[in-house]
Protein backbone atom coordinates (compact mmCIF):
# COMPACT_ATOMS: atom_id res chain seq x y z
CA UNK A 1 0.00 0.00 0.00
CA UNK A 2 2.83 2.36 0.86
CA UNK A 3 4.40 1.77 -2.55
CA UNK A 4 1.08 2.26 -4.34
CA UNK A 5 0.63 5.61 -2.59
CA UNK A 6 4.30 6.62 -2.94
CA UNK A 7 4.68 7.00 0.82
CA UNK A 8 7.64 6.26 3.07
CA UNK A 9 6.92 4.02 6.06
CA UNK A 10 8.71 6.38 8.44
CA UNK A 11 6.34 9.21 7.54
CA UNK A 12 3.07 7.33 8.03
CA UNK A 13 1.74 6.79 11.56
CA UNK A 14 0.04 3.54 12.49
CA UNK A 15 -2.67 3.93 15.12
CA UNK A 16 -3.57 0.59 16.69
CA UNK A 17 -6.37 0.30 19.22
CA UNK A 18 -6.44 -2.21 22.01
CA UNK A 19 -9.27 -4.69 22.21
CA UNK A 20 -11.76 -4.81 25.08
CA UNK A 21 -9.73 -4.74 28.31
CA UNK A 22 -12.17 -6.18 30.83
CA UNK A 23 -11.21 -9.28 32.83
CA UNK A 24 -14.07 -11.23 31.27
CA UNK A 25 -13.07 -10.31 27.70
CA UNK A 26 -12.19 -13.19 25.41
CA UNK A 27 -9.44 -11.21 23.69
CA UNK A 28 -7.90 -8.94 26.33
CA UNK A 29 -4.69 -11.02 26.39
CA UNK A 30 -3.95 -9.64 22.91
CA UNK A 31 -3.45 -6.16 24.37
CA UNK A 32 0.03 -7.09 25.62
CA UNK A 33 0.97 -7.92 22.00
CA UNK A 34 -0.68 -4.78 20.63
CA UNK A 35 1.13 -2.72 23.27
CA UNK A 36 4.48 -3.91 21.88
CA UNK A 37 3.85 -2.65 18.33
CA UNK A 38 5.92 0.52 18.85
CA UNK A 39 8.91 -1.72 19.66
CA UNK A 40 8.77 -3.10 16.11
CA UNK A 41 7.16 -0.26 14.18
CA UNK A 42 8.61 3.10 15.25
CA UNK A 43 5.64 5.04 13.87
CA UNK A 44 3.06 2.90 15.75
CA UNK A 45 0.91 4.48 18.47
CA UNK A 46 -1.28 2.33 20.71
CA UNK A 47 -4.72 3.61 21.66
CA UNK A 48 -5.71 2.39 25.11
CA UNK A 49 -9.06 0.71 25.65
CA UNK A 50 -8.88 1.12 29.43
CA UNK A 51 -12.25 2.21 30.77
CA UNK A 52 -14.10 1.46 27.52
CA UNK A 53 -17.09 -0.65 28.49
CA UNK A 54 -18.25 -3.70 26.59
CA UNK A 55 -21.61 -5.04 25.56
CA UNK A 56 -20.42 -8.64 25.73
CA UNK A 57 -17.11 -10.52 26.10
CA UNK A 58 -15.71 -9.32 22.76
CA UNK A 59 -17.29 -6.01 21.73
CA UNK A 60 -17.38 -2.49 23.08
CA UNK A 61 -20.76 -0.92 23.73
CA UNK A 62 -21.70 2.33 21.99
CA UNK A 63 -20.11 4.55 24.63
CA UNK A 64 -16.97 2.37 24.64
CA UNK A 65 -16.60 2.81 20.87
CA UNK A 66 -17.11 6.57 21.17
CA UNK A 67 -14.52 6.83 23.95
CA UNK A 68 -12.01 4.81 21.92
CA UNK A 69 -12.76 6.95 18.86
CA UNK A 70 -12.07 10.15 20.82
CA UNK A 71 -8.74 8.69 21.88
CA UNK A 72 -7.88 7.93 18.25
CA UNK A 73 -8.78 11.51 17.33
CA UNK A 74 -6.71 13.01 20.14
CA UNK A 75 -3.68 10.95 19.11
CA UNK A 76 -4.04 11.79 15.41
CA UNK A 77 -4.56 15.49 16.06
CA UNK A 78 -1.47 15.47 18.25
CA UNK A 79 0.56 13.81 15.48
CA UNK A 80 -0.67 16.48 13.07
CA UNK A 81 0.57 19.21 15.39
CA UNK A 82 -2.75 20.23 16.92
CA UNK A 83 -3.45 20.48 20.61
CA UNK A 84 -6.46 18.31 21.30
CA UNK A 85 -8.56 18.71 24.41
CA UNK A 86 -9.04 15.52 26.35
CA UNK A 87 -12.37 15.89 28.11
CA UNK A 88 -12.59 12.33 29.46
CA UNK A 89 -14.00 12.11 32.90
Amino acid sequence: MLTDLSLKADSVPLLAGEVLSSDSSCCSRMNSIIDRLPDTIPTAHVISSAGCDGQDKAHFNSEGYRKLGRRYAIQMLSLMGYKAVNDEK
